[in-house]
C-alpha cells in the first residue's frame, strides 16, 4: 500500500498497483508509516514525522475490552431471558412480591398471582413456590456475572499493557 497524509492529518493508503494513482491528489502527503501491526495504528501526525500513539492504542485497547467484557455478559443473561417473552418478563417483580408475600401470609392480596394460577390451572401455594424459585435462581446467576463482570472490568482497568488488556476474557 501506499500512504499519504491528508491535510486533515488523516492517513489514506492506496493499492500499490496503480489502480487508484488518480484518486493521490497534490495535498497528499507520501508517508511511511511506523513498524507495527496495522490495527495498532494510531497515527499522528507533527512536523513531518508520522508515529504511533501507544496511549491511544492502549486506552482503546481498553475501551474495547470492556465492551467485549459488557457484551458477553449481556449475552449470557439473556442467554436465560430468552426463554421468556419482553411482557412476561416485565412482570417478574410484582410475580415475586405476590408469590413472597402470599407464601408469608395466604390472606394477602395477589391479583397477579390468582390470575396465573387461574390460567395455568394450578394451585396459588405450587405457582408461588415455582415463582420463588425461579426468582432465586435468576438471582443467583445474575449476581454471579455480574460479579464476575465486575472483576474482569477491574483486572482492566488495573492492567498496564495492551498485551495484559487483550489477555483478559470473559471465557
Amino acid at each position: 500500500m501506499k500512504h499519504f497524509i491528508t491535510p486533515s492529518r488523516k492517513v489514506v493508503a492506496f493499492g500499490v498497483d496503480g489502480s487508484q494513482d488518480h484518486l493521490i491528489t497534490k495535498d497528499l502527503k507520501p508517508v511511511t508509516l511506523p513498524d507495527a501491526p496495522r490495527e495498532t495504528w494510531i497515527i499522528d501526525y507533527e512536523e513531518g514525522e508520522v508515529r504511533v500513539d501507544r496511549h491511544k492504542v492502549f486506552l482503546l485497547a481498553r475501551n474495547s475490552a470492556i465492551r467485549r467484557i459488557n457484551a458477553a455478559y449481556e449475552a449470557e443473561l439473556a442467554s436465560i431471558r430468552s426463554e421468556y417473552p419482553e411482557s412476561e418478563q416485565m412482570t417478574w417483580d410484582k410475580q415475586e412480591r405476590e408469590a413472597r408475600a402470599f407464601l408469608a401470609d395466604s390472606a394477602t392480596d395477589t391479583p397477579l398471582l390468582d390470575a396465573m394460577a387461574t390460567g395455568r390451572g394450578i394451585d396459588k401455594t405450587e405457582l408461588a413456590t415455582r415463582i420463588i424459585a425461579k426468582a432465586d435462581a435468576w438471582m443467583q446467576a445474575s449476581g454471579l456475572a455480574t460479579g464476575k463482570r465486575q472483576a474482569l472490568e477491574g483486572q482492566v482497568k488495573a492492567a498496564e499493557t495492551v498485551e495484559a488488556v487483550e489477555a483478559i476474557s470473559w471465557e
